[in-house]
């Protein structure tokens, strides 16, 4: 657990250095307030939901969890333009 923490801790930041790189001057306050928004949105969903599921079975929260890394791994790897696509047929 200790280097879950540590890693997850590294990541943060490393995800942070990169947005903060990537935005230009004047909107680097909006990139990184959303940023900071959408984790806590995260941990919000992902401590109720796994509550949640796991009141249905304790084991079902981990195979939820081994679905969604499948799918972000998919997504990590797909070629740009197929992800593009797929954003852009959401919006």
């Amino acid at each position: 657990m200790a280097v879950a923490g540590v890693l997850l801790a590294i990541s943060l930041a490393a995800v942070a250095a990169v947005l903060s790189a990537a935005a230009p001057a004047e909107r680097q306050g909006t990139v990184m307030g959303n940023n900071a928004a959408l984790l806590v949105l995260g941990e919000v969903v992902g401590v109720s939901g796994g509550a949640f599921i796991a009141g249905i079975d304790t084991a079902l929260p981990i195979l939820v969890l081994a679905g969604l890394a499948v799918v972000a791994c998919a997504l990590i790897g797909a070629p740009r333009s197929v992800v593009a696509v797929s954003r852009a047929s959401v919006s």
